[in-house]
Formats: structure tokens, C-alpha cells, sequence
């Protein structure tokens, strides 16, 4: 049997901007209540873009929606955010084809969203996974169990990379717990790629303020947490369970894995 949440919304408007780490370019968005039960969604150029597991993609280094002839892109630390505290109805007006970077991680969005959120009279299932699910794709997988929270572990391994291999555990047992423990992660990226990525007309919004940038045996700035990038890998994969659209109670296993894998067992989790 399925457990009840109380659904969630934001008490007034909350409004970001910044530049799009991809583009460059100034980026802004406003977070709107929503006293309708309706769920998550967008709003670009006055077109509807709905938080729909049919409408995302894996796009290059980010995740991406798009509906009505309208894309955008980089939504994942946001939409992680709104996962991770609840939320579960919210209108999200932007302005460019980016979501703005900020400092790179998820923890401006989700300290602004946790201090204004507040539940509301009318309930929501909880996703309980009954049974044991995998996929894989060459050397990445994701294993799924049965758990009585959201519970992620994440095995993060770049050949002849430093850090070689990290684990990371977390336990969503509150928003603190996320806003302490994973929510500061930056967004990463490692030098040797940099003029492939650049020359693709991607990253031209990164810099040492919102990147994590790695060189083969160390860090280019100072570390926000001793497992940063494992914990941002935990970050990215909230963001992409998002489109369960209602909250999870499962405990992932995860080696290797980006976007395109989070989004494939999100896909999969769907169609049980």
C-alpha cells in the first residue's frame, strides 16, 4: 500500500538570474505558487511545457524539456531542488533557453524554495517500488530495490582520473539532509575536455565561480565537500527522478552513470 504526502507548493514568488552555463547568456526564472493540483511546469514565450517524462531529453551534458516548440535546457539542479523538498505544483516562467547556472550546484535554489515552501490541504501518493529493477548500458548500470525512503548510492569511477573511484551514500531523511549534505555540489568538468567542449559552442557560460574544474591529479579550486563531484552526480540524479512527478521510496545503486541512464530508469520506473 502506498503511503500519503501532503502536496507542496512556494507562499509567493521567487525570482533567479544569472548567466546559462552552456550559452553565456543572461538567464532569469520565476517560480510562481500554484494552488492548482496540476503538478510542475513551464512557461516560455507564453507556451505551456510540461513536466512530462515524453517531453525531456538527454540532451549533451544536461537534461532538457521541450513541448510546443519551446526547449530548455540545464533544468536538472532546479527541477533537483524542487524533488528533493517536495514540491509538488509550481508554475516556472524563464525568459532565455537556459535555466541560470548560479554558483553551479543546487543550493541557492533550494534554500530560497525550502524557506518559502508550505504544504497544502490535498495528498499525494508516494512511489513505492515493490520489486528489483535494473539497467545497464556498457560499463554503466543502475539497480533499483525496494527501500522505505529515497535512498542513492553513487560509484563514481574516471579512469586515470583523479579521484579514481568514490562512493557516496545519501538518505533523504529531511530537506536539511539535502540541503547540507548534497545540495552545495558543484557542477564539474574536467581540463583535458575543455577545448572539445568549447569548440562545440557548449560551457561558455563556466567559470572557477560555477565549475568545478579538475585537472588529472587535482582540483582547481578549494573542494566545497571531500566527495564534491559524487555528491553532484547524487544531485543530477534527483534532478532527473523528478519526472515520477511524485515522491519515491527505492534505493538505487548507480556506477558510472549520466543523464541519458538516470532519465532510462526514470522511464522504466514509469512503466511499472
Amino acid at each position: 500500500m502506498n503511503f500519503l504526502k501532503k502536496r507542496k507548493t512556494i507562499s509567493k514568488e521567487i525570482f533567479f538570474e544569472g548567466i546559462g552555463v552552456h550559452s553565456g547568456k543572461k538567464a532569469t526564472v520565476l517560480l510562481k505558487p500554484s494552488e492548482k493540483n496540476d503538478g510542475i511546469y513551464f512557461i516560455k514565450n507564453n507556451k505551456r511545457i510540461n513536466l512530462d517524462i515524453n517531453n525531456i531529453k538527454s540532451d549533451f551534458l544536461c537534461t532538457s524539456i521541450s513541448e510546443n516548440g519551446e526547449t530548455i535546457k540545464t533544468i536538472e539542479h532546479l527541477l533537483s531542488s524542487l524533488y528533493a523538498l517536495g514540491i509538488t505544483d509550481l508554475e516556472i516562467e524563464v525568459n532565455s533557453d537556459e535555466i541560470p547556472i548560479l554558483d553551479g550546484s543546487a543550493f541557492l535554489f533550494s534554500e530560497k524554495i525550502n524557506e518559502l515552501s508550505y504544504e497544502k490541504k490535498e495528498q499525494i501518493e508516494t512511489y513505492d517500488l515493490k520489486e528489483s529493477i535494473f539497467i545497464s548500458s556498457n560499463s554503466k548500470f543502475i539497480i533499483a530495490i525496494p527501500s522505505n525512503t529515497l535512498k542513492i548510492n553513487y560509484f563514481l569511477d574516471y579512469d586515470n582520473i583523479f579521484p579514481y573511484f568514490s562512493h557516496e551514500k545519501f538518505v533523504l531523511y529531511s530537506n536539511e539532509s539535502y540541503i547540507e549534505k548534497i545540495s552545495k555540489a558543484r557542477t564539474f568538468g574536467f581540463m583535458k575536455d575543455a577545448d572539445k567542449i568549447l569548440s562545440l559552442g557548449m560551457a561558455l557560460g563556466t567559470n572557477n565561480d560555477n565549475t568545478l574544474l579538475i585537472e588529472k591529479n587535482y582540483y582547481c579550486s578549494n573542494l566545497r565537500y571531500k566527495n564534491e563531484i559524487a555528491k553532484h552526480k547524487v544531485l543530477d540524479f534527483i534532478g532527473d527522478l523528478s519526472f515520477l512527478k511524485r515522491p519515491i521510496n527505492a534505493e538505487f545503486f548507480c556506477y558510472k552513470t549520466g543523464h541519458k541512464e538516470h532519465l532510462e530508469m526514470t522511464k522504466k520506473l514509469l512503466l511499472l
